[in-house]
């Protein structure tokens, strides 16, 4: 297996150029292997697609289908494209491990470096009694945004219950932020 990122500087091709090299590398192998292209996003369709309007990508979801489709001796190797971004699914890498042939990647999209602040994850009780005070634990990652504040802020309800000033000390940066809440409602509360 040979799934790996690629150097984004000599691979990366621009988004006007991608659907022309990709047409011409299908063509190209099209010579000496049976080529078979899918488009994968929110869903695996056949054929190569360039719109780009799926607001999902997953893209386990197309080498299971690769798998479920074309698996056992006369599978040689897949090539998949993206630009690397991942919103959905598992990790790729396992359903890339599962077909065993080579996987190769194509690097598309921009290559512009953006400052990133991500809220990772929110941990809590399940259950609270009213009155009582329980944990949060908020963690936070920062990228490109060294030296960078910010103000995390809980509500609820639109109103705030808590803040605190963040400062983005490295790149990139991982911290968590442990608050103590009051239960001031019954039922189940967001």
């Amino acid at each position: 297996m040979d799934l790996r990122p690629c150097s984004r500087t000599e691979t990366q091709l621009p988004r006007a150029r991608a659907a022309n090299a990709l047409q011409e590398l299908g063509a190209s192998l099209g010579d000496a292997y049976e080529v078979r292209s899918f488009t994968y996003g929110q869903q695996v369709r056949d054929g190569l697609q360039f719109d780009q309007q799926d607001g999902l990508t997953d893209m386990g979801q197309a080498l299971r289908e690769v798998y479920d489709r074309f698996s056992g001796p006369d599978l040689g190797a897949v090539i998949i494209d993206g630009d690397g971004i991942q919103n959905r699914g598992r990790d790729p890498r396992l359903d890339a491990a599962r077909l065993g042939v080579p996987v190769f990647t194509i690097a598309l999209g921009d290559t512009t470096v953006r400052p990133d602040l991500v809220l990772k994850a929110v941990e809590h009780n399940r259950i609270c009694f009213l009155g009582n005070e329980f944990p949060l634990l908020v963690r936070v990652e920062a990228r490109h945004m060294k030296g960078a504040r910010t103000r995390l802020v809980v509500k609820h309800g639109g109103k705030e219950i808590t803040a605190q000033e963040v400062l983005a000390a490295g790149d990139p940066w991982l911290r968590e932020f442990a608050f103590s809440i009051k239960a001031e409602q019954a039922g189940i509360q967001r």
